[in-house]
């Protein structure tokens, strides 16, 4: 077996494997509910540090009660995206980003969904009632089209106020070069929009992360120590079996009541495996959970909780990233290790 050990986290050898981790972060859904001032902060951080203290801050400012043991926000947030990923997905293309996925993510289910025809396209239109938002209609629905029968549905641009030019003309560019990834601008200011409203703590910002490159409050990042260790099996047509044990003492997660007697703690796990060349060969999120009941949490506080990863490589030389995210401590544990998977 090769273990790997993780006390706090391993930040003296993060290269690209723990770069890519942040990108993919700020690349991924949370973009989708970013202010554009909060996405210029983050590209000026330099650390791991203090870009793990940036994702805290950025969910607590979201976060519509504190006092709860859980962010609502996230939480909800969390949801719509795995709805996007399940029902809107198109080819390879993710749900959240498709045009349908993203407008679901920042506004949330429509009050209502007609599909009907137009001309001789396919079209859903979804209403979501007052927005009061000052550049749509209060009575505009969301006009999803399918352009070229292929089941890819675009975002159609607004109808314009027949009296700007300036909109009539964005309206006539936007319908010569649609594109499955780009939002109508009227429909980003209204998405600007939403995404100001959901900051419910304005209070909370990122300045002294840009100051000092780390924060003295309690978004300070809190670690996660956990263990990982690797066993290998047979090979079949040129392929290791590999089976990635991640190991996690009781006392570093959270519980909370899940009934009347009994606790639950669950820990997001995201598990990355590339080669020499930097290139990801594996990649995989799953949930880590442990209950108990109430009455043996302290007894079992010493003990540790083991989840496992099977997958097959080829022998070689790879690197490993590891993440876990606690999201209710809001603490994180990160690691990237050399792991050796050896001929048989």
């Amino acid at each position: 077996m090769r273990l790997g050990v993780l006390l706090g986290i391993i930040f003296s050898t993060i290269s690209w494997g723990a770069e890519d981790y942040f990108t993919r972060w700020v690349e991924g859904p949370a973009k989708l509910v970013m202010e554009e001032d909060e996405l210029d902060t983050f590209k000026k951080l330099q650390t791991p540090e203090a870009k793990l203290s940036f994702i805290r801050i950025f969910w607590a400012r979201r976060d519509p009660n504190p006092e709860t043991a859980l962010n609502e926000f996230r939480q909800e947030f969390d949801r719509r995206v795995s709805y996007a990923d399940q029902n809107f997905a198109s080819g390879a293309i993710p749900g959240w980003q498709t045009p349908m996925g993203q407008i679901y993510v920042v506004f949330g289910p429509p009050l209502r969904t007609d599909r009907t025809i137009v001309g001789t396209r396919r079209a859903v239109l979804w209403w979501y009632g007052k927005l009061r938002l000052p550049n749509l209609d209060s009575n505009e629905a969301f006009a999803f089209v399918e352009l070229h029968g292929d089941g890819r549905m675009y975002l159609v641009p607004p109808e314009p106020d027949p009296h700007s030019n300036v909109e009539v003309a964005q309206r006539q560019a936007e319908l010569r070069t649609p594109s499955m990834f780009t939002i109508p601008f009227k429909y980003n200011l209204a998405t600007d929009v939403m995404n100001e409203r959901a900051v419910e703590r304005p209070e909370l910002t990122y300045d002294e992360l840009l100051l000092t490159g780390k924060v003295t409050t309690e978004y300070q990042v809190k670690m996660i120590s956990f263990s990982w260790g690797a066993t290998f099996g047979n090979t079949v047509a040129g392929k290791r079996h590999v089976v990635v044990a991640v190991t996690v003492p009781l006392k570093e997660m959270a519980f909370a009541p899940d009934g009347e007697q009994a606790v639950k703690a669950s820990m997001n796990l995201t598990f990355d495996v590339y080669d020499a060349k930097g290139e990801r060969q594996f990649e995989r999120a799953e949930e880590i959970v442990a209950k108990s009941s109430a009455g043996e949490l302290n007894a079992i506080a010493d003990k540790t909780h083991t989840h496992t990863v099977e997958l097959d490589l080829p022998p070689g030389q790879y690197r490993i990233l590891l993440t876990l995210e606690d999201l209710l401590a809001g603490r994180v544990g990160l690691v990237e290790q050399e792991l050796a998977v050896p001929a048989e």
